[in-house]
């Protein structure tokens, strides 16, 4: 795990459901890169993410892994 969401989930406050970590123009990442962010939530299921993928002006969501096998 990346240390700054380490430090991040050992200091949640008691009680919390978990970390959310919003990844704002996710389409610059590589699929490698895409599936290591998979892998994370895969390994802490405190963690949660969310990776904008295009310019639509509506939303869509999917699974992270479903975008890459599009890709």
């Amino acid at each position: 795990m990346p240390p700054i969401v380490n430090t991040q989930l050992d200091n949640l406050p008691k009680g919390s459901k978990g970390l959310l970590l919003w990844i704002l123009e996710g389409y610059v990442l590589s699929s490698q890169e895409l599936s290591y962010l998979v892998s994370l939530t895969q390994k802490e299921p405190r963690l949660k993410i969310v990776v904008e993928m295009g310019g639509d002006r509506t939303f869509r969501w999917q699974p992270l892994v479903s975008a890459i096998a599009a890709a």
